[in-house]
């Protein structure tokens, strides 16, 4: 059996770090054609990514992970989205999962699993602003409204 190798582990993957956990998101098909570089805040407690959530031997049979303390703010996740992606697909993100049982241990992965959907999640920014990005159509509709705002008072203001 013939492969390719699509890349190199450095070191040993279950190495000195936490857990991995993954994480589901949907983006609008305009942001997955142009790409995007997002702020994602991740929920307070997120799935197991050994079980998918039901329950085994690394999250102590519980399916999730809590990433922060209930007082503590969420934690954000800034991911580079390439354009033209295709979905369903899966991005490992190093660093972000939950925190490792000793304190030398670094954070699991994040899997974050991006599907399409006709409105991006709620919990999605675009990284640098703290507003929710704005799919180009809507763009279009709120400039073709003023447009249109503009020519009425134009018509009105020239009516005798």
């Amino acid at each position: 059996m013939s492969g390719e190798v699509l890349a190199k582990l450095q070191i040993e993957p279950d190495s000195d770090r936490g857990p991995d956990v993954s994480h589901r998101i949907r983006l609008a098909r305009q942001w997955l054609n142009s790409g995007a570089q997002l702020d994602i805040a991740l929920p307070r407690r997120v799935r197991c990514a050994s079980c998918d959530g039901g329950g085994c031997d690394r999250c102590s049979r519980s399916g999730a992970f809590t990433l922060c303390g209930q007082d503590e703010p969420a934690l954000h996740v800034a991911v580079n989205i390439p354009a033209m992606l295709h979905t369903p697909c899966v991005v490992r993100i190093p660093k972000s999962g939950a925190p490792g049982s000793a304190p030398n241990f670094t954070r699991g992965c994040l899997l974050l699993e991006v599907t399409e959907g006709a409105t991006s999640s709620e919990v999605i920014a675009i990284a640098g602003s703290g507003a929710a990005p704005v799919p180009p159509t809507a763009t279009l509709v709120r400039w073709l409204m003023v447009v249109f705002v503009l020519l009425l008072a134009a018509y009105w203001y020239a009516r005798p």
